[in-house]
């Protein structure tokens, strides 16, 4: 299963194949993280490896981002993968096996010019 806010942009950078659905998913929206896992494990039966790599950038100096560019940072790079936990979480219990993996980063141990948010 490949994700992504927009599914056709998804598709499209994939070749079509039996074994790859795409699907809708927006990590900022928890009914959107749980319809995303119901979709998988409808289409494949269970979940083997969910993977967060949803991220977003919003450079610039502190005093110049709005507080809107902050809470878009968070919502996305860490409450999106919390929110796409608790939807997989119970599926993979469920199961007794499974792997979650969360691509982070070095932005967030390193700061920098325009790395406020």
């Amino acid at each position: 299963m490949a994700t992504g806010r927009d599914p056709d942009k998804v598709a499209a950078a994939f070749e079509v194949h039996d074994d790859l659905a795409t699907v809708a998913l927006d990590v900022t929206d928890p009914a959107s993280a749980q319809a995303a896992v119901q979709a998988a494990v409808e289409r494949f039966g269970r979940l083997d490896v969910v993977v967060n790599n949803a991220g977003n950038f919003n450079a610039g100096f502190f005093e110049e981002l709005t507080p809107e560019a902050f809470r878009a940072q968070i919502e996305t790079t860490f409450f999106g993968p919390v929110n796409v936990v608790r939807a997989a979480l119970p599926v993979l219990r469920g199961q007794r096996s499974g792997l979650l993996l969360t691509v982070s980063s070095t932005a967030g141990i390193v700061g920098g010019e325009f790395l406020s948010a």
